[in-house]
């Protein structure tokens, strides 16, 4: 998680932010309020044993939507290579994106990440490959642009400004995962984070079947996810951000499934029974300022760490 110490609407990219619903100017208030938003749902982490790494806040002011770190890396298990001292811990190999704004590419802080999961007991390398084979007109962003599913090895990616067709296949090719891309319509616009409209889980997905605009792919999203209980979600559901949750562990080993209110007061009773059967727990946040203006909700403001456990450790 990183504090949103510079927040506000951002004006590069809100264009394509479909589901943020405030214009720039917004309010005088609300880096205040974001920061308050936060630090009540890193509380309820915390209360909730959730391991929570914090990054420092960032000092430039031209990030306005830090709080979303998903949009710039992917955090992947990994062996420790030879010549480097594992963590006690586990490893991890984070792959760095190409953002579509120029000032979001200044938030890929890895000294930074790679320090605070050191601090875990984690080791880390980091790959820049996508980076280096960019072009200008070419953006990723990350965890938001892509949802994985890491059993089957599948890249789902819904194609936008902020999702580059070609970078995605250079990673999945990288990491040995099928990619699955495909185009969207969701209020004229294509959606503009996949993580937006799709979210994976042990045994379920959420998933707004249609914002999917071509039938072939429609299926074919269908047919792989067939291995899990599909919550299908309306456009407006999809606005409301009920599909950027996220089914975590926390450290009794429970899951945990973390969404927005304005999320879970978007869903009917039989999508919040069958969300339930995956999870030990909703944890609720009320995050209106956060999701308003920074057109992102519980799930991007949690980018996930997996390790390759190291020995016997759990983690």
């Amino acid at each position: 998680m990183v504090p949103p110490n510079h927040f506000a609407a951002d004006s590069q990219t809100f264009a394509t932010a479909v589901i943020r619903k405030t214009k720039p100017e917004g309010s005088t208030n609300m880096q205040k309020k974001a920061l308050q938003e936060y630090t009540a749902v890193k509380q309820q982490l915390h209360s909730h044993h959730v391991h929570v790494i914090e990054l420092p806040a960032y000092r430039a002011p031209d990030t306005p939507d830090s709080v979303f770190p998903n949009n710039w890396f992917v955090s992947l298990p990994a062996p420790c290579p030879e010549n480097i001292q594992c963590g006690s811990t586990g490893n991890t190999l984070i792959t760095l994106f190409p953002m579509l704004a120029n000032q979001r590419k200044k938030k890929s802080r890895i000294t930074a990440l790679q320090k605070a999961l050191s601090q875990q007991a984690i080791s880390s390398q980091y790959n820049d490959e996508v980076l280096k084979s960019m072009t200008a007109n070419q953006s990723l962003d990350g965890g938001s642009s892509m949802v994985l599913d890491r059993d089957k090895k599948i890249i789902f990616a819904a194609l936008s400004p902020r999702t580059n067709q070609t970078l995605l296949q250079e990673f999945a090719d990288r990491q040995g995962y099928k990619l699955l891309a495909f185009r969207t319509v969701f209020y004229d616009q294509p959606v503009y984070h996949t993580r937006m409209m799709l979210s994976i889980g042990d045994g379920f997905a959420v998933l707004c079947s249609e914002c999917i605009s071509e039938q072939q792919h429609r299926q074919q999203v269908w047919q792989a996810l067939s291995d899990k209980t599909v919550i299908d979600i309306t456009a407006d559901q999809t606005r409301q951000f009920a599909g950027n949750l996220l089914q975590l562990k926390n450290d009794q080993d429970k899951a945990i499934i973390v969404l927005s209110r304005t999320a879970f007061q978007s869903l009917n009773d039989e999508q919040l029974r069958v969300l339930n059967s995956f999870s030990d727990q909703f944890l609720v946040f009320d995050i209106p300022t956060i999701e308003t203006y920074g057109g992102g909700s519980a799930g991007c403001m949690l980018a996930e760490i997996f390790l390759q456990p190291t020995l016997s450790s759990n983690h």
